[in-house]
């Protein structure tokens, strides 16, 4: 990363900022094991526009060992 970093301060006039914390509304945490991002104020912004920021909150919406088949029903244009 230092050698690309030192690379582009040949050919450009840049100011290194550190780690971002926050690029275009989305949240970036990182630790030694981790790097995790997320998009909290979109989510709640959906939330609000379709009435649902008062619903309850779970982990995972569906049982993660549920097996997804495709429909088999064939709709054709009207």
């Amino acid at each position: 990363m230092a050698n690309l970093k030192m690379a582009l301060e040949t050919i450009f006039d840049i100011t290194d900022l550190g780690d971002p914390s926050r690029i275009v509304g989305i949240e970036i945490m990182r630790t030694k094991e981790t790097l995790t991002i997320s998009q909290p104020l979109y989510i709640d912004s959906i939330l609000c526009k379709y009435g649902m920021e008062h619903a309850n909150p779970i982990s995972t919406p569906l049982d993660p060992n549920h097996k997804l088949e495709p429909n088999k029903e064939i709709c054709e244009p009207n």
